[in-house]
């Protein structure tokens, strides 16, 4: 169970890219967070953020392109 919590606390950094994105009420709350941490910390977040997004899309990508190429 424990291992379960570790990896949770992996995505939930990852997946805060999108809910950023995508939610008013979660970039508020993240901004107002962000008052009370350090600068360092707010650079690994938005690292964990920016990669969250940045992943999924590269892996769309890179599937697509790979079919165009196998259709062609």
């Amino acid at each position: 169970m424990n291992a379960l919590a570790e990896v949770a606390a992996w995505i939930e950094p990852v997946v805060g890219g999108w809910r950023y994105l995508l939610s008013s009420e979660f970039r508020a709350r993240t901004h107002e967070s962000w008052r009370q941490e350090s600068v360092g910390y707010i650079i690994w977040d938005m690292f964990w953020g920016v990669l969250g997004i940045a992943a999924p899309l590269a892996v769309i990508y890179f599937a697509a392109a790979l079919g165009w190429r196998a259709a062609s």
